[in-house]
């Protein structure tokens, strides 16, 4: 599942002009829960060579639920430098700046489908189950199938305000999601995270968040202190939950709990997601 969900919170996502030659193919058939084949389904092939996973091209199903797709070749184009960037406190091979190169010099790439749905009332983009995982080679000739979910996943990030704790190199976080009602696939069971970052800015300690099964939940969080006790924090939902400045970012009344409203970002592929802000009580 993790595999899957990656596709889901790496970097930017590039689009560009490719130009198909005589690379290899990789085709594919998506079904429902009973096996019946999915018509217009979106199947996004990425750029798998880095450490951020890069869209590059985007096709259909058609009436049967399949899909062909044949990826392009060098040409003859320059090799891109990667250069090493640090996020969260993870160095990761930064290519962004290979954008006209994006797609003819990918040696490795991953297939991802997706399909609009609506949970509680709400649109979202279902990622569909792969049947087989990992990634395929250029040259390859790949099979990549998809069937209907099992389970929506959803991205739970704290925005958690260091200002009125004691500074420390780290910062570790346990957050509790109780849920108020099934979630898509009828489960019931609460979910706790625990994560832990070295990266602030501007007062505010950076997590990369927790995949949790889609549905509405119950949020309450602690910080760990040295020796694992538990102090708990205030909370609040985000309310302006796409792309922001940290300098613009604005909450909700601040709480003991507050309440998960997921959102779908801007393309299927980027995900939903649920942010929160938090800080001391």
């Amino acid at each position: 599942m993790d595999a899957r969900r990656g596709l889901l919170c790496l970097g930017a996502l590039l689009s560009a002009t490719i130009s198909l030659a005589a690379g290899g193919t990789v085709t594919g058939r998506v079904v429902d829960a009973k096996g019946k084949p999915i018509s217009n389904v979106e199947v996004d092939f990425f750029d798998a060579d880095h450490s951020w996973l890069s869209f590059v091209a985007s096709m259909r199903t058609d009436s049967a639920g399949r899909y062909r797709y044949t990826m392009p070749t060098p040409e003859d184009q320059p090799s891109c430098v990667a250069k090493d960037i640090e996020v969260f406190g993870t160095t990761y091979k930064d290519t962004r700046h290979c954008t006209s190169l994006e797609g003819k010099n990918t040696k490795l790439w991953q297939a991802g489908a997706f399909l609009p749905v609506k949970f509680q009332g709400e649109p979202f983009c279902a990622e569909l189950d792969p049947v087989q995982e990992g990634k395929f080679g250029q040259f390859d000739n790949a099979v990549r199938d998809f069937r209907f979910p099992k389970e929506v996943w959803g991205l739970v990030l704290p925005d958690f305000y260091v200002s009125g704790f004691t500074p420390r190199a780290k910062w570790t976080v346990k957050v509790r999601l109780t849920p108020r009602g099934p979630t898509w696939s009828g489960n019931r069971a609460t979910v706790e995270e625990t994560m832990t970052t070295g990266d602030v800015r501007s007062g505010l300690a950076i997590f990369q968040g927790a995949w949790v099964p889609l549905g509405q939940y119950d949020v309450r969080m602690w910080l760990v202190e040295p020796g694992g006790k538990l102090r708990e924090v205030a909370v609040a939902a985000r309310l302006n939950q796409g792309s922001t400045p940290i300098n613009e970012l604005k909450y909700g009344s601040y709480g003991p709990t507050t309440v998960t409203r997921f959102f779908q970002r801007k393309t299927c592929r980027e995900g939903i997601i649920f942010s929160f802000g938090a800080r001391a009580k």
